[in-house]
């Protein structure tokens, strides 16, 4: 088993949170003050996935960590092996 986390910017993070219906500054507040802090969180994890990055970046930084880790994915050719 491996613990991936993916994280954003506090700042990232209250934009997109309050960007969704109902989602108020004492809401997001009470629900991050409710969970683990980030920098705990990436402390525990086997791979950290910067979600402040362009998608793709993103994308391809969880592709290498799964093919070093020597996951077949589907459309490469270790699938068809």
């Amino acid at each position: 088993d491996h613990i991936i986390v993916v994280y954003a910017s506090a700042a990232t993070t209250a934009k997109r949170a309050l960007a969704r219906a109902g989602m108020t500054p004492a809401k997001l507040a009470a629900i991050l003050a409710s969970q683990m802090p980030v920098d705990a969180k990436k402390k525990r994890a086997d791979l950290c996935l910067d979600s402040d990055l362009k998608p793709e970046e993103t994308r391809q930084d969880l592709i290498k960590w799964l093919a070093a880790m020597h996951v077949p994915m589907i459309g490469s050719d270790q699938a068809q092996s």
